[in-house]
């Protein structure tokens, strides 16, 4: 077997963060766990201040948090990997736009930095940290049209 090429492993990071949002955008939660280590870390800093340890409770806290509203998109952009053998970080700029059940919502940007370790799985986040740059306590307008696990 050869050794992926930096542009391979540059790639397959790529994917990983846009795999991370794809999950958030389509409530899919085994996907969500997926993309960390077993013992990865979601560390999100002010103004929500929350660190969870482990794959499973990344998986299940996500999903509970993003459940709870009516919808959440995440857009990644602006993404920078540094690799180091079987290491790497990446920076990854971050819009997300949530909107719950009763209306109330927000828009926030912020940036993503991420530890990240070759596994026999592929790459995986070993720590995730959000650090949120500006934030909207107001929900986009306009109707929801979207119905999770249909096309269409």
């Amino acid at each position: 077997m050869s050794t992926p090429s930096a542009f391979e492993d540059r790639f397959a990071i790529h994917e990983l963060i846009m795999q991370w949002s794809a999950a958030v955008n389509e409530r899919d939660w085994d996907e969500m766990g997926s993309v960390f280590t077993e013992d990865g870390v979601w560390d999100v800093g002010a103004p929500f201040a929350f660190r969870l340890e482990g794959r499973q409770a990344i998986k299940e806290t996500g999903a509970k948090l993003i459940a709870e509203q009516q919808y959440v998109i995440q857009m990644g952009a602006a993404i920078v990997v540094k690799l180091n053998g079987d290491t790497a970080t990446a920076r990854a700029t971050m819009l997300e736009v949530m909107r719950g059940p009763d209306g109330a919502g927000m828009q926030q940007m912020g940036t993503y930095y991420d530890d990240l370790v070759r596994t026999a799985e592929g790459w995986k986040f070993k720590l995730r940290r959000f650090r949120t740059t500006i934030l909207e306590p107001k929900a986009p307008a306009g109707d929801f049209y979207k119905t999770y696990g249909e096309i269409g």
